[in-house]
């Protein structure tokens, strides 16, 4: 998932129309992703700091063009790699969410544009992603804010509300039905982005 933020990002904050560039980029280690709930008792999250990666991004955007429309923005993250801070829990969120026939997560960038205001919640860019859980695809669209702490260094943060129920996943009824578990779940991120330039061309 940290690969894919990044591209998401980088584009629409860095692109002139008709230039391109190509950034390298890094991921702090003290990002993270964390699948949240509750149930009739508590709340639970489950978090997920994934593989820190680098990578390079070519950035272009054509003249008079807002939309960025993206090929190949693929992610895969390991529904193991989330930790719900009891072993119990894990293998309960592990099960609910289809590991032993799906073990991963897809999320698939599509586009990106600037987010409309102002009941844009503060966000700066809006995306539409193709989301697979439990073998089951929806395209739904994300709100994501980015503040920028230095030059090219920037904290990007989001969430999006799902229904398990729309990726065919029953909610789980742990301790023999007494603990009932809420349809919504809730994906946050926050993210640390460093890049730098590598070249410009117009």
């Amino acid at each position: 998932m940290l690969r894919l933020l990044s591209i998401l990002i980088l584009f629409p904050l860095w692109v002139t129309a008709g230039s391109g560039g190509v950034y390298t980029y890094s991921v702090s280690q003290d990002s993270w992703v964390s699948i949240n709930g509750t149930t009739n008792f508590s709340n639970f999250s489950c978090i997920s700091e994934g593989e820190m990666e680098r990578g390079n991004i070519l950035a272009d955007l054509h003249p008079g063009g807002e939309v960025i429309i993206y090929s190949g923005a693929t992610l895969d993250l390991l529904v193991g790699s989330f930790d719900c801070g009891r072993k119990l829990m894990n293998r309960d969120f592990y099960q609910t969410l289809g590991r032993d026939q799906s073990p991963y997560i897809q999320i698939v960038l599509l586009e990106t544009r600037p987010a409309e205001s102002p009941a844009n919640g503060g966000a700066d860019i809006a995306a539409e992603v193709q989301i697979t859980i439990n073998g089951v695809e929806k395209t739904t669209g994300v709100l994501v804010t980015v503040t920028q702490s230095q030059d090219l260094r920037f904290l990007i943060e989001g969430s999006k509300k799902l229904l398990m129920s729309d990726f065919d996943i029953e909610p789980p009824s742990p301790a023999m039905g007494i603990i009932r578990v809420s349809d919504e779940i809730n994906i946050q991120f926050h993210m640390i982005i460093e890049a730098n330039l590598i070249s410009q061309h117009e």
